[in-house]
């Protein structure tokens, strides 16, 4: 029988972030004196995810040359209870206790709980999946937030097509698009060309939480029960 893994409530990942937000200074003081005085418990064993740290750095370096990036993170659409596991909500408050202690003085200020907190909620729906060679590659490089490409919403039959082109995404018109008629992009990275409708909205609820109710996903479903 599997074993059934429980995901952390709001108040544990609260309580979580808090601990982690008091923790990050008692490390860094505890750092600043001899190994044999350092308290017991300021330090313990962490795993240090390198991917999330990467995340919170790339974050922490953009919020300092972009003061408003944070506010730009809130208002996209924040997923409150993104961690599958409190193992995984570990990862993500010890990879910020561990970046905020080995910041230079200059940053340690832009890295805080909230920003790092609103880095992992916007990108729970909002990130935007890295492949080499183009969506659809096989060989996925990692994962960004783009918070003004995050505003267009999904289509199983986009009329949008986006590509990346170094650091950035060009997004240009797939087909001719009619006068009111909403620009969408996928989000499922090229594969809705070869997924049926149900399997196309199980994926979409369970990675960005909602039921596709696109025109392609419409017409589908309607044949299905018609059939």
């Amino acid at each position: 029988m599997a074993e059934t893994i429980e995901s952390p409530s709001i108040d544990a990942i609260d309580r979580a972030w808090q601990q982690a937000d008091e923790a990050a200074p008692e490390l860094h003081a505890n750092s600043q004196v001899p190994a044999t005085r350092r308290k017991s418990k300021a330090i313990q064993p962490a795993h240090i995810a390198p991917d999330i740290v990467a995340f919170y750095l790339s974050g922490t370096l953009h919020q300092t040359k972009t003061p408003d990036a944070q506010s730009k993170l809130e208002a996209l659409a924040q997923d409150p209870a993104p961690y599958k596991s409190k193992q995984e909500l570990l990862h993500y408050t010890q990879s910020f206790t561990q970046l905020s202690h080995l910041l230079t003085p200059p940053l340690k200020p832009a890295c805080t709980t909230g920003l790092c907190r609103s880095l992992v909620n916007a990108g729970s729906h909002n990130a935007f999946g890295i492949r080499a060679g183009g969506d659809d590659a096989e060989e996925y490089m990692g994962y960004g937030i783009w918070p003004s490409a995050s505003y267009f919403n999904h289509s199983c039959s986009p009329n949008v097509a986006k590509k990346r082109v170094g650091k950035e995404w060009v997004f240009r018109t797939a087909r001719e698009i009619g006068m009111g008629e909403e620009c969408c992009i996928t989000y499922l990275g090229g594969d809705e060309k070869d997924l049926d409708v149900r399997d196309r909205r199980q994926r979409l609820r369970e990675v960005w939480g909602f039921e596709c109710m696109c025109l392609r996903c419409l017409a589908e479903s309607r044949a299905c029960v018609d059939t």
